[in-house]
């Protein structure tokens, strides 16, 4: 998901977002990223049932809510795709 808007405001309420929802059943991977003009979010779902039962969750609906990305958001678009494969080089990780 790409967020367009104020980058500070974003990071925060994206952060804040993903702290209170956790992970949920079936999130491979969580990586929120800036943008020149906002923020980028990638969740790595184990598959798309699983997706779809956390985006339906009330708590997890209730946190983006009230972590404030609505406000701080002036467009919003996402996409899906399956995933064939995914790597992740442990050694290689950015010290966030």
């Amino acid at each position: 998901m790409r967020m367009v808007g104020d980058q500070e405001a974003l990071e925060k309420a994206t952060l804040r977002a993903a702290a209170a929802i956790g992970a949920p059943d079936g999130l491979l991977v969580r990586v929120v990223a800036r943008a020149d003009d906002g923020v980028v979010l990638i969740n790595l779902w184990a598959n798309p049932e699983r997706r779809q039962q956390a985006n339906d969750d009330p708590s997890h609906i209730a946190a983006i809510v009230g972590s404030g990305i609505d406000e701080a958001t002036i467009t919003r678009t996402a996409e899906s795709y399956d995933v064939l494969d995914f790597t992740v080089a442990r050694d290689r990780r950015p010290h966030c």
